[in-house]
């Protein structure tokens, strides 16, 4: 009667329907509304209907409603841009490169959103390539991102494409010299501090083995954003950087200064790096052994797997049964990971889990474990039990939502 209402209906309804599109509510509900969309002309049954689409996470559907409703009414593609947007939040990639594409290239006239859709279109392509290696092309995706930042020129729009271009340049490609010179550039052009710029900067200055400029811009970043998230990210990152240097009172210091970080990721990372360094560095025992795994960690952050794994030999050799064995294992397993190698990875989870049930990794490893029973083996009830014993075991766990989000999925209830 009122569209006005429209929001107050999706509400109630939401108490009605579920996630599963082929629940007796859902279908009853979307064969109403095409009912009503048959007699009524009034775009609002559609944009119910949509609705309905993304609470199934049905965005191709919703994409096809959505995109008829732009073609016959002209509403300016926003909605297919925040379409796009939500299906990216959950990794519904394609779904969000084809709303993307749609707005980029076939609207007729040029969307004026044209040039947003064009940067979360290679956004896109970056996290899908991030999750799904096996698909991963970087050098073109560098080359599009090159073609975008010289078609809409280097400005504050396109500073995010410049910035996410010089990591693919340096992190995937190995160009760290190009990207470097080219996140100079950009610093120079932004006027005021660019703090995510300059964050890129120092780490792709640490990846290729500049520590002491690592940690002044981090520095830099840390006093410019002061009291926001990315003031913490460039703390813990210092603090990351000097435990790989073997500085452990240094590195001690600024993780428990981040115990209290608004960042869940970061407070958290930060009490595992602490308790590590700690256990490992008491008055009666050598920091030889914490020396060597500090080093093999630094490899690995440097994208040299080999020369990681070779340190890892070291340590395990010189220390058997020493009881960094289970950080160990878990860097291991990171480093298979790093590397594609899915059945290597889940045998050093398994190894880890069996040998060290207690390890501060314990968690971190039936989470990757869980995912990785459920996506690359299609083991279901192996995953729902790594994820409950997740739930069980370490109730206060960072990874706690997560898991039972998960568990959920895979038990097919609706995950609010």
């Amino acid at each position: 009667i009122n569209p006005t209402y429209l929001s107050n209906v999706q509400a109630m309804l939401a108490q009605s329907i579920g996630t599963d599109p082929n629940d007796e509510a859902n279908v009853m509900l979307k064969k109403k509304l095409l009912e009503r969309m048959q007699k009524d002309d009034a775009p609002m049954f559609s944009d119910l209907l949509v609705w309905v689409f993304v609470q199934e996470s049905d965005f191709d559907g919703a994409f096809r409603q959505l995109r008829a409703l732009d073609q016959r009414y002209n509403r300016g593609q926003f909605e297919l841009l925040e379409l796009g947007k939500t299906a990216q939040r959950m990794g519904e990639f394609d779904a969000a490169i084809r709303c993307f594409q749609y707005i980029a290239t076939e609207c007729k006239p040029v969307s004026n959103l044209a040039p947003q859709a064009q940067l979360e279109l290679l956004e896109t392509r970056r996290l899908s390539f991030e999750l799904e290696p096996e698909r991963a092309d970087w050098s073109g995706l560098a080359r599009d991102y090159a073609l975008l930042i010289e078609s809409q020129g280097l400005q504050a729009p396109t500073f995010e494409a410049a910035r996410q271009r010089a990591e693919i340049l340096a992190f995937r490609l190995g160009d760290t010299t190009r990207a470097l010179d080219e996140l100079e550039t950009l610093l120079d052009l932004s006027g005021e501090l660019n703090p995510k710029a300059l964050l890129s900067y120092g780490d792709i200055l640490a990846f290729s083995g500049s520590s002491s400029a690592a940690l002044l811009a981090y520095a830099r970043v840390e006093k410019s954003a002061g009291g926001s998230e990315l003031a913490d990210q460039a703390k813990f990152k210092r603090a990351k950087l000097a435990f790989r240097q073997g500085d452990f009172d240094w590195a001690i210091h600024l993780f428990d200064a981040l115990k209290t970080s608004t960042s869940k990721t970061i407070s958290n990372d930060a009490i595992d790096y602490s308790v590590l360094i700690r256990s490992n560095t008491d008055a009666d025992s050598s920091t030889e052994a914490l020396r060597l795994y500090a080093q093999a960690d630094d490899y690995f952050f440097r994208n040299m797997p080999v020369e990681a794994l070779a340190v890892l030999d070291r340590l395990e050799f010189a220390f058997p049964g020493h009881e960094l064995s289970d950080e160990s294992l878990w860097l291991r397993s990171r480093i298979s990971s790093q590397r594609g190698m899915s059945e290597e990875t889940l045998r050093w989870l398994e190894r880890l889990l069996i040998e060290h049930p207690e390890s501060i990794w314990a968690d971190d490893a039936l989470f990757e474990l869980g995912g990785l029973q459920a996506t690359y083996k299609g083991d279901v009830e192996a995953a729902k039990k790594s994820y409950l014993e997740l739930l069980e075991k370490h109730p206060d766990s960072f990874y706690t939502e997560a898991a039972r989000k998960e568990l959920r999925k895979l038990r097919g209830e609706e995950v609010l």
